[in-house]
């Protein structure tokens, strides 16, 4: 699950590069667009770090079963 969080944000981001690299935020709708990818962006780093703390938490807590 780690890495396919990991691989949906190397997604978006060449998605992000890409289509900037072609567009530029030019247009409201463009802007719009690339604000949109950048929330999408927080929320797969939030899944991120909640998924390592969890993790982490599995690993050092005393009622592993």
């Amino acid at each position: 699950m780690l890495a396919t969080f990991t691989g949906m944000q190397l997604f978006l981001a060449a998605v992000y590069f890409w289509t900037q690299s072609f567009t530029g935020m030019t247009s409201p709708l463009l802007i719009l667009f690339f604000f949109l990818i950048q929330q999408v962006f927080v929320f797969f780093r939030i899944q991120l770090r909640q998924m390592l703390y969890a993790a982490v938490n599995r690993l050092t807590s005393n009622e592993n079963t």
